[in-house]
């Protein structure tokens, strides 16, 4: 599924900022970056490796009741805005976007839980 409304906020409310202590706000995040085996990861990566990830992941997301109820994106099949939004929500890396904004990396995607704030970079 490439629908970017579909993307749960993960709880961004406060970035309404209403209430009594909207004036701090605090932000974390956890990285787990891991390579498959057999595939070059990141910088390394060709563009034949990063597309047999991507196939084969959309196998396995085919397959699976709980990936299906998530949000899979290809960078591809996104706008520079889009892909900004993404990044600035840090829900994506720039190294995902690639060197310029117009132009993502092929093989490229990303994936988000249906109700955890988790998501899945396939670089």
């Amino acid at each position: 599924m490439n629908d970017f409304t579909t993307i749960p906020d993960y709880g961004l409310s406060w970035l309404e900022a209403s209430g009594d202590h909207s004036d701090i706000v605090l932000s974390t995040r956890v990285r787990l970056a891991r390579n498959l085996q057999g595939h070059a990861f990141g910088t390394r990566a060709r563009v034949n490796d990063r597309q047999a990830v991507l196939a084969n992941f959309k196998e396995v997301f085919a397959r699976s009741e709980s990936l299906m109820k998530g949000t899979l994106l290809e960078m591809k099949d996104l706008g520079p805005r889009a892909r900004r939004i993404l990044l600035e929500r840090r829900l994506v890396t720039s190294d995902l976007l690639g060197k310029t904004e117009g132009d993502p990396p092929a093989g490229t995607a990303v994936h988000f839980s249906h109700r955890d704030p988790l998501s899945v970079m396939i670089n």
